[in-house]
C-alpha cells in the first residue's frame, strides 16, 4: 500500500496548469519525468535494502525502513526516520492546501459550485477590514 502512495499526486499537477507556460508539453513531460524518477528511486532503494540488510533478513523483516535507518544512522535512527516522515506529511499538507482551493475556484467558474467560490479575496483580508 505504501508503494502505491509514492506514485500518487501527479493528478494534482492539472490544478496548477493555468500558471504553467506551454502547459500542453510541460505538464505531460513533468508527469513522465516524475514517474521515471520515482521508479528509479524505488529501484535504488530496494537495491540498497538488499545490499545493506541482506536478502535473507529482508524476507523475515516487517519494518525494513527502520532496520535500514538503524544500520545507516545508528541509535538515532528512529528520530531521523520520524523527522523524515513528518516532513513528508508536511509536503502532502502543503500540496493539498495549494491545490484544493484551486479546484473549488475552477468549479465555481464552471458554475458547478456557487459563484462565490470564484472570489479571490481571502477570509483573513475580510476579517482585518
Amino acid at each position: 500500500m505504501a508503494v502505491s502512495f509514492t506514485y500518487g499526486g501527479y493528478q494534482q499537477t492539472i490544478n496548477f496548469g493555468e500558471e504553467v507556460k506551454n502547459a500542453n508539453k510541460t505538464i505531460p513531460r513533468g508527469i513522465l519525468l516524475a514517474i521515471l524518477l520515482i521508479v528509479s528511486l524505488y529501484m535504488l532503494i530496494n537495491y540498497a535494502y538488499v545490499k545493506v540488510i541482506g536478502f535473507e533478513e529482508l524476507k523475515q523483516s516487517k519494518n525494513i525502513a527502520a532496520i535500514m535507518a538503524s544500520k545507516i544512522f545508528g541509535a538515532k535512527a528512529e528520530m531521523v526516520l520520524s523527522v523524515l516522515l513528518f516532513l513528508g506529511v508536511l509536503a502532502y499538507i502543503n500540496s493539498s492546501l495549494l491545490s484544493n482551493p484551486r479546484v473549488m475556484y475552477a468549479m465555481g467558474k464552471d458554475r458547478i459550485l456557487p459563484v462565490s467560490f470564484t472570489q479571490k479575496t481571502s477570509m483573513m483580508h475580510l476579517l482585518w477590514q
